[in-house]
């Protein structure tokens, strides 16, 4: 199989976490990003993907924030890692 170069570019369209504020209850965030598969120049794939996640903490704790939008950039990647389309533009 010939090697073939490829590129992947990735725009962070939207990201967001909702503070816990009172005790036991959830930060929520949200991810989005675009991407674009292109090989020798020319677009191949061309997609959007987020990733969710809820955890639970005090407010106004910056680590609880960083784990919240941690958590969905994650999701967000398998998502993309799941995508049969995106697969398919790799192995192209």
């Amino acid at each position: 199989m010939m090697w073939l170069p490829r590129a992947l570019a990735l725009l962070l369209v939207a990201t967001s976490v909702s503070p816990a504020f009172a005790a036991r209850k959830a930060h929520n965030g949200d991810v989005r990003l675009k991407l674009e598969v292109a090989r020798d120049g020319r677009t191949t794939w061309t997609g959007v993907v987020s990733g969710a996640s809820k955890r639970f903490g005090r407010s106004y704790k910056a680590e609880n924030y960083y784990e919240t939008i941690s958590d969905s950039l994650l999701h967000a990647i398998q998502s993309l890692a799941a995508d049969p389309g995106f697969l398919d533009a790799l192995r192209k």
